[in-house]
Order: structure tokens, then sequence, then C-alpha cells
């Protein structure tokens, strides 16, 4: 299984780029002037397995495919650093399975998520010396999600420091607020039937498809 370091696919990123601008006759022939063996292996790989999240870069570092600083990692979850943190501490966790968005998560791991993401944050809060932990998670483009493998941004947080999370008020009249809570607790009752013992997994899945801005494997 080939294996990359983050310069050398940064440098492939390059040259695929440069490929992509020819003309389709043209990339074959240009592939085989610029790509090391390696590069084309990895590649091959990467090929392989798209469709089961191998295009995802999630699923390339839980694969090992893309080298990351691991914080922690099981047979269901992996946790890393940010290669770009917010703050110093900035951790990752994510499902080692390609699950695009949190409504997808099974229920034999969701239990599993949820005591992951307490000790996580507390080891992250208590090595950061933070003063605060802010924990994002976003599903769908309008979310701000930009890669389509459900992923927990676990953040420490200090006094005056430059995160900024600006959530606006919007101004709703009662009867509004009064109807968004009927359909929410109907919704939820929904839910919660669908995931019972017996039921289709198709009858959880939201009305509309959640798009994404980065690119899907």
């Amino acid at each position: 299984m080939a294996q990359l370091s983050e310069e050398q696919l940064k440098a492939l990123n390059l040259k695929v780029q440069e490929i992509a601008k020819l003309p389709p006759e043209e990339q074959a022939e240009k592939a085989q002037e610029l790509l090391t063996p390696e590069e084309m292996e990895f590649l091959k790989e990467q090929q392989a397995i798209r469709g089961q999240g191998g295009g995802c870069v999630f699923c390339g570092i839980a694969q090992g495919k893309i080298p990351t600083k691991v914080v922690y990692e099981d047979n269901d979850f992996i946790a890393f650093l940010s290669k770009d943190p917010a703050n110093p501490g900035h951790t990752f966790l994510a499902p080692k399975e390609h699950i695009p968005i949190l409504v997808k998560l099974p229920d034999a791991l969701a239990g599993k998520l949820s005591i992951l993401l307490r000790n996580i944050s507390a080891a992250v809060f208590d090595a950061a010396n933070a003063q605060g932990i802010t924990i994002l998670q976003q599903n769908g483009q309008a979310a701000g999600q930009t890669i389509p493998h459900m992923v927990f941004n676990i953040i420490p947080r200090f006094d005056g420091d430059k995160v900024v999370i600006d959530l606006p008020n919007t101004d709703l009249k009662e009867e509004d607020m009064l109807e968004f809570q009927k359909r929410i607790i109907e919704n939820v009752k929904k839910f919660e039937a669908a995931t019972a013992p017996g039921a289709k997994p198709e009858d959880a899945k939201p009305k509309k498809p959640i798009k994404f801005r980065g690119r899907g494997p």
C-alpha cells in the first residue's frame, strides 16, 4: 500500500492540477512524464477504493494513507491534530467508516461517540491549559461542511483568542415559535420510531438531500 508524506501529497496535488488543465487525450502522456511510480501507485489505490470513501481525506487518514498526528485510535474512531489549528491543540474526532453526516451514524457507534467526545475534549482542555472548549460539528454545505465525512472539531478556547463563532439573533413571532416546536416534536417521534428495532433505516432520512461544497468520493 503506497503511503505519501504531507509534502509528497502537496507536490502530487500540484502535478494533478497541471495535468487536469490539458486536453483529455494529452493527460495520460503528461502523467507518465510528471508522476513518479510511487505517485502513480497511490492514485491507482485511491481510484480502486473510490465510492467507498476512498476519495475522502478523512478516510485516507483513517486508512493510514495520509500521515497525521494521531492522539487516539480504536477500531471505530480516530482523533488527530488539525494541521491548520484555530488554536493550539485543535483536534478532530471522526469515525473511521465513511459516514457523511451525523444522522447517518449507526446506533451502535452513537453511545461510544458521546463517551469519546467527552474524554477527548477533557484531554485537549487539560493538555492546552485551556479556559474553555468549543465543539463544532457541521452537516452539509449550508452549514459549512466541506468534506462529506462526519467530524467533530474540538477547539481549546482562551480569553481574547481569535476564534469567532458569531450566531445572529433571528426574531420570530410567537406563532412561528409554536409551529416549529410542533414540527420538531413530531419529527423527534418519527426518527425515534425509525430507529426502533425492526424499522427501516431509510425512514430516518431527511426529506431533502444534504449538499456539500467539497468534492465527494
